[in-house]
């Protein structure tokens, strides 16, 4: 990468690094949140057969400022695209105008036109063939996770990204009965976020420990990448975009020097 490269691609590293904090914030946000107010376990009488049941009740929604932060980290990845398509604009032509972005379409037909009107001349050919031809960034093609990014974007614009909560196990409840003898379940499985009912065939029992409750935080219904598990999806997201932002450099450092 040459010297120039450097200094032009300077806002997009920091766009970068800026949305790999926001994913690392996200994630201890989530686990925090998992850990002290994902679920409660409290005791449940039933009358009648005078025996006590241990009732798990998962809650119901992340907190909006939570996601607010994955929507941070989004916009971060899709900025920084568009910071390189900039830059390019500006070592080609000497200035920067307010429509150049990086041309993420639900086709490759869009995106050859997208290239077509706010592109050409703004960029090296070698540059935006490659966009076209090798990073694909349309529904489909190799560059899929960029046109799913950029959807994500544009909801985040309007409306906080909206998370499914999927509960899978719960391990470990510890509980005493009036005897004082302690108890545990070491795991029962929860199939469906809503309250469960476990039994324990004892009386008078109290909760000592609510448990480790095993929850997968998804992209929600309506949402792009629908049901997908959204750290890892994050995570995922901000290599691919890395790695695009690199062979980009590269292509350009070659279009320069040829």
């Amino acid at each position: 990468m040459t010297e120039l490269n450097e200094a032009l691609f300077s806002g997009v590293r920091l766009k970068i690094k800026r949305a790999g904090e926001h994913i690392q914030d996200f994630e201890g946000h989530i686990l925090r949140f998992v850990r002290d107010h994902g679920h409660s376990v409290r005791v449940h009488h039933k009358t009648n057969t005078g025996r006590d049941a241990l009732e798990f009740l998962p809650c119901q929604a992340i907190p909006q400022d939570l996601m607010s932060i994955a929507g941070d980290a989004i916009h971060n990845l899709r900025s920084a695209l568009d910071f390189a398509m900039s830059d390019i604009e500006f070592a080609t032509t000497g200035k920067r105008t307010e429509d150049v972005t990086f041309p993420a379409r639900k086709t490759r037909d869009q995106v050859e036109a997208a290239i077509r009107r706010r592109l050409e001349h703004k960029a090296p050919k070698r540059v935006l063939d490659y966009i076209v031809q090798s990073i694909q960034p349309y529904e489909g093609g190799k560059g899929d996770p960029i046109w799913q990014l950029h959807r994500l974007d544009i909801v985040d614009k309007h409306r906080l990204i909206v998370p499914h909560l999927q509960f899978e196990w719960v391990r470990n409840i510890r509980y005493v009965d009036e005897t004082g003898e302690t108890f545990t379940v070491p795991e029962w499985a929860v199939t469906q976020a809503r309250s469960l009912m476990i039994p324990t065939e004892k009386r008078g029992v109290q909760v000592t420990y609510k448990g480790n409750a095993t929850v997968g935080i998804l992209f929600g219904h309506g949402m792009p990448l629908e049901r997908r598990l959204i750290f890892p999806t994050l995570n995922n997201l901000a290599v691919f975009v890395s790695r695009t932002l690199l062979v980009l450099e590269r292509e350009f450092s070659k279009s320069r020097n040829k």
